[in-house]
């Protein structure tokens, strides 16, 4: 009865200390949206708006936010946000900047994920983060018949990513293999820093990029169908594929998160490979799986011959040092 008592008081402090966000005053475009800050999960925002206008300054105009999500501890969060209203019709949309020959068009406004009546919650949107302060940049549209206010609810969980265990350091390639789904590769370091991604290898849907992997480094490895997008635009050094990849397409404003748009209804898998290795794999249930992006960690260690080598060598120092004394 203790733990539930507990229980109980911890669910109502996080319902004491949620924010509500109010839409206020108009914010009709990408470049001007609401800037909402320190948000967190529990957070929500309510408005109304019966149009997706980027010109009118009525009820008609759409509503933008710039949702500043408060800094976390390091690890791989899915965010999400879902509008509800007792007048259904609402969209939800993450937007971005177009791309063309590698630079981005500070002045365009792009979809990179809209959300869906066909999910399950109805009408969310998904994105990933690592617990660096962001900002998601996020439209709420309407029709003339969502007179109703809506309410876009934040909550959020932790992914635990796949522990892949051990590859030798240095280089490595690093790739997907599907009959059916259209991947894209992500490559994070331990700082979750973006340090290699590829979207088409060879102009094919499977995606590889050519890694060096630093000795003793954690790196973290997310697979997502296409279309994915994070703030970088062009090619990483030695992120290999096909030239121009990531160079024209879409990307985010902001940096320290991740999303893909797919809300394809086709089940599809795929293997991870390391080399010529299978070292790992993972499946999309159709729209069941939409925005979702799979997660791998694995850590680069020296070869076993050199750990046998570097054992041996500290033995015979320390062998060394008791015939001395």
């Amino acid at each position: 009865m203790k733990s539930l008592m507990i229980l109980a008081g911890l669910v109502s402090a996080s319902a004491v200390f949620a924010v509500t966000f109010t839409e206020s005053g108009t914010h009709n475009t990408r470049n001007t949206g609401q800037t909402l800050a320190g948000v967190v999960a529990g957070d929500n925002i309510v408005g109304t708006t019966t149009g997706t206008s980027t010109t009118s300054t009525t009820s008609t105009a759409a509503d933008y936010y710039n949702i500043g999500m408060a800094a976390q501890s390091v690890a791989i969060y899915e965010n999400r946000i879902t509008l509800s209203s007792t007048i259904a019709g609402h969209t939800g949309s993450i937007r971005g900047m177009t791309v063309s020959s590698g630079v981005a068009s500070t002045t365009s406004d792009t979809e990179l994920q809209g959300s869906s009546t066909s999910t399950t919650p109805a009408r969310f949107n998904q994105w990933y983060s690592f617990g660096a302060a962001h900002t998601v940049q996020y439209r709420v549209g309407g029709t003339t018949a969502t007179t109703a206010q809506y309410s876009a609810d934040i909550t959020q969980r932790i992914v635990t990513p796949t522990n892949l265990g051990t590859v030798q350091f240095g280089a490595l390639t690093i790739a997907t293999e599907s009959a059916l789904a259209d991947t894209e590769l992500f490559v994070y370091d331990s700082a979750f820093n973006l340090v290699y991604l590829n979207d088409d290898d060879n102009a094919t849907t499977e995606s590889s990029v050519n890694a060096t992997l630093a000795n003793g480094q954690t790196y973290y490895i997310g697979v997502g169908r296409y279309n994915s997008a994070t703030s970088t635009i062009n090619t990483l050094a030695g992120s290999g594929g096909v030239a121009g990849d990531f160079l024209t397409g879409s990307v985010h404003a902001n940096s320290g998160l991740i999303t893909s748009a797919s809300t394809s209804t086709t089940s599809s898998s795929f293997d991870l490979l390391f080399g010529s290795t299978v070292v790992g794999n993972g499946a999309w249930t159709g729209i069941s799986d939409a925005y979702k992006v799979h997660w791998y960690t694995v850590q680069a260690v020296p070869e076993p011959g050199t750990m046998l080598a570097l054992a041996a060598g500290l033995s015979a120092i320390a062998a060394r040092r008791r015939r001395k004394s």
